[in-house]
Parts: C-alpha cells; structure tokens; sequence
C-alpha cells in the first residue's frame, strides 16, 4: 500500500462534507477503500499533494497540536481499557 494516496471524489467523503462542511481532509490508519483502521495503514487526503510532501518532509506530524491531542487521547482510552480489563478479573 502506497505511503501516501491521494483521492479525489469518495462517497463516504462526500457524506462526510454534507453533514459537516469543510475544505480539505487528512485521514491516518485508516484505510478509507476498505474500512479498516490501524496505524500501518496510508494517509489518504484531497489536500494538494505539494502540501503534504512539505508537511511530511519537514516533519510536522512530530509538532502538530492536532496529532498530538489525538495520541494523548488514544493513550488514555487505552490505559483506560486495561484499567478496567484488570478489574473485570
């Protein structure tokens, strides 16, 4: 699978922007075409591909505020998660 893809017209997309419009999107671990999530998964966008190979070059992801609150939140759902795994046995 391709690092990066970029796509144009998606029907899921498409539904998305109809229930809350917005301009560009960038989506990671998810695989948009077959539904799957994890992180090997590309970054699939309709943002202009110069744009992400800039981002991606200067290794913004690192510095991102965007990303970082989404891993805090993944960490904490997951420690959350084995919190209550334990307590369950």
């Amino acid at each position: 699978m391709q690092k990066h893809r970029h796509f144009g017209q998606n029907n899921l997309i498409e539904r998305l922007r109809k229930a809350v419009p917005f301009d560009y999107i960038f989506i990671a671990g998810l695989d948009v075409d077959h539904y799957r999530f994890g992180p090997g998964f590309s970054i699939d966008t309709d943002l202009p591909p110069a744009f992400v190979k800039a981002y991606m070059g200067d290794n913004l992801p690192q510095v991102d505020p965007l990303i970082a609150g989404g891993r805090r939140g993944a960490e904490r759902r997951h420690a959350r998660d084995a919190q209550a795994g334990r307590e369950r046995h």
